[in-house]
């Protein structure tokens, strides 16, 4: 079986599904990154132990495998991915559709990039639970975001913006997602 199915069947969705699930953020990156296990932890744990009803050693666990690292905080599973080449497989064509300027220039300088994805748990993967999930996406991104980190992509919102200091404090602290992507928001369409 298909990981995405399995994943699918995992979170209790209809056989079929063809809806967009997919609630991501990704860190457009200057040069690439390693993160490794520990370092992964940590960020999940600098992310996370503030928020985890039910705090203990194993109340937050990463294990990784090449580059892919599932985390698990509480109930809540997600995904930290990391690769070595542009996102944007026609970087050029992606960067014409933004009008801000720093937005271009991170999509076509980026060289590497790591995703945050949201896997499974408490909560199903609905619009009606889309700020709860990128409370948790944005927590660990805010966390592994560093001075190589050029732009965060919003997958399922279509966004790109431009990261800063700014960017980083509403990643750690946001009501809604109006909030989170008020300022320098770009859609790529």
């Amino acid at each position: 079986m298909a990981f995405s199915r399995w994943l699918s069947k995992l979170r209790g969705e209809p056989e079929g599904d063809t809806t967009d699930h997919s609630f991501s953020l990704v860190l457009l990156l200057r040069i690439p990154r390693h993160l490794t296990e520990e370092a992964i932890q940590d960020a999940a744990e600098t992310a996370f132990i503030d928020t985890l009803e039910h705090k203990g050693p194993d109340s937050i666990l990463a294990l990784q495998s090449d580059h892919i690292t599932v985390i698990r905080a509480g109930e809540e599973m997600m995904q930290v991915v990391q690769f070595d080449t542009a996102y944007f497989q026609d970087r050029y064509t992606t960067a014409a559709l933004s009008d801000d300027p720093r937005v271009r220039d991170a999509i076509l300088e980026h060289t590497a990039w790591i995703s945050v994805d949201y896997l499974t748990g408490t909560r199903k993967k609905t619009e009606r639970n889309r700020v709860a999930i990128y409370r948790l996406l944005a927590a660990l991104a805010a966390a592994l975001c560093g001075i190589d980190t050029l732009a965060v992509y919003f997958v399922h919102e279509e966004k790109v913006v431009p990261c800063d200091d700014e960017l980083i404090q509403r990643l750690e602290y946001f009501d809604s997602l109006s909030d989170l992507l008020r300022w320098h928001a770009n859609v790529l369409h």
